[in-house]
């Protein structure tokens, strides 16, 4: 009886860590693509490296992460089909795209990063951010002037001069002419800056439009509520009204089937 026991506990404990390795290989740690169970796939083309990383049917991905930070979680049925991470040599910034295997709402995904946040966009502001990462950024050369030489100083202590016998004339060497140094300081662009500050404008707006959206659909909801009191209400009223017509109408027929059965009392009591 213990051994049997004992066995099915072993069997138990076995497909555990069997599920758990499962659901470990299904997620995508960014910091360890190198060391991942994924196919990946690094191009470098004019200064753009794209790293593709492809799930597999047997392993498929279903989690993408960052350490403890998730960026992305499927949906039952749903799985990333290629994950494609963007980066530039000359510019700073990180983009991303997510492909979706059955998907529930839209089958791509665009993502950029700001700082240490993965942000959200559409497909018009992916493609503003691609533009302003692959363009290089300009070169501005400063030319630097020679320095003059300094001319000898003279004497003033007001001794004459010795005149020094002539000496027959040497060819002196001609100074060689020096070319000025060029050096080549890299400027950044003022794009990249503008394309971030209409970006970050853009998202503004966006959320005060989600935002004014449903404080429209909050009072709507209220308004429905409200309607649907005063119908309820209304419905209570013409209620309780028919149920006092309706006493009404009995109380004059009681009346009226009083009123003859006194009058045929009476001509009774005549007779």
């Amino acid at each position: 009886m213990i051994n049997g026991l004992l066995k099915i506990l072993y069997l138990f404990i076995i497909l555990t860590l069997y599920h758990i390795k499962i659901v470990l290989s299904n997620v995508l740690d960014l910091r360890d693509i190198k060391n991942s169970e994924f196919h990946t796939l690094e191009l470098l083309q004019q200064g753009i490296i794209k790293t593709m990383i492809y799930s597999t049917a047997d392993k498929p991905i279903t989690k993408i992460c960052k350490g403890s930070r998730v960026i992305w979680q499927a949906l039952p049925g749903e799985s990333a089909k290629c994950i494609t991470l963007i980066r530039s040599k000359w510019a700073p910034g990180n983009l991303m795209t997510i492909e979706i295997n059955n998907p529930s709402k839209t089958d791509m995904l665009y993502i950029y990063k700001e700082y240490f946040h993965y942000y959200y966009t559409t497909e018009e502001g992916f493609k503003t951010r691609f533009l302003a990462l692959s363009k290089p950024q300009p070169t501005k050369y400063i030319k630097r002037d020679i320095p003059k030489k300094r001319k000898a100083e003279t004497d003033d202590t007001g001794e004459p001069e010795k005149k020094i016998p002539s000496q027959p004339a040497q060819q002196q060497p001609q100074p060689q002419q020096i070319e000025p140094e060029v050096v080549q300081v890299e400027v950044e662009s003022d794009d990249t800056e503008l394309t971030d500050k209409h970006l970050r404008k853009e998202h503004l707006r966006q959320k005060i439009r989600a935002k004014i959206q449903k404080k429209k659909e909050l009072k709507m909801m209220i308004i429905e509520k409200i309607k649907k009191i005063y119908r309820i209400r209304y419905n209570n009223l013409v209620l309780k009204l028919n149920s006092k017509n309706q006493n009404i109408k009995r109380l004059n027929i009681l009346q009226q089937s009083i009123y003859y059965q006194v009058k045929g009392n009476r001509r009774n009591l005549l007779i």
